[in-house]
């Protein structure tokens, strides 16, 4: 996360539960992007050994 802002999105000035909300929100995200990436991997992978075995 960003430590230097300045301004509305300064995370110093927002009260502690705001905090954890986008704490927990980032989490998520970072989650469900990092899920979404490892399935398409394997996607990619298992497509790949499909095409493999058949030529």
């Amino acid at each position: 996360m960003l430590g230097h802002t300045r301004g509305p999105l300064n995370q110093a000035n927002w009260p502690p539960l705001l905090q954890g909300l986008l704490l927990l929100l980032w989490v998520f995200s970072a989650s469900y992007i990092f899920i979404a990436f490892e399935s398409f991997l394997l996607f990619l992978y298992l497509a790949y050994i499909k095409n493999f075995h058949h030529s």
